[in-house]
């Protein structure tokens, strides 16, 4: 046993997860309703997404944005008190002002799978990540499009009928 956290296993100190490695009822309720929320602003736009409505050159620009997002994922900064951050903003802002939001929806996934298949974290941890990505990318999308579109201040239904204009 040792005071100081290593990244070494000392002999005999072998630690069982907390909770038997099982998510709390109240995390998993928690997980639910955000896991609710991402897929029910989601759901509208991946119908869309079907209709063929994205040009080439969106998903071009999809393309690389997300592939930009995904690798500044993969380059973590570390902090000491065991916080972390991620370059990916310099990928999400564009994103959210050049793209529909039917590839925005995407982005969120396309951003954590890499992560996850390299850094195998627990599926409720990566899944939040991208539930929450995934409401925060379409409410900016949704805060860009009504801050160029006068009629939207009139008309709720307009963010929903078209998609970010250039």
């Amino acid at each position: 046993m040792s005071a100081v956290p290593t990244e070494f296993a000392l002999d005999g100190d072998e630690r069982a997860p907390v909770g038997g490695g099982r998510l709390p009822l109240s995390a998993l309720a928690y997980l639910i309703g955000v896991a609710t929320l991402a897929g029910g602003l989601s759901l509208p736009f991946l119908f869309r997404l079907q209709s063929g409505s994205v040009t080439l050159e969106e998903w071009l620009t999809f393309l690389t944005l997300a592939g930009g997002a995904a690798i500044a994922q993969l380059l973590l900064v570390k902090t000491p008190r065991n916080q972390s951050y991620h370059a990916t903003n310099v990928f999400l802002v564009p994103a959210v002002l050049l793209l529909p939001p039917e590839l925005v929806v995407l982005l969120a996934l396309v951003q954590h799978l890499p992560e996850w298949l390299k850094n195998r974290t627990a599926w409720y941890i990566e899944s939040f990540n991208i539930c929450n990505y995934t409401i925060a990318t379409l409410t900016a999308c949704a805060c860009s499009h009504s801050s160029r579109c006068r009629r939207c201040l009139t008309r709720p239904s307009c963010w929903r009928a078209s998609a970010p204009t250039s």
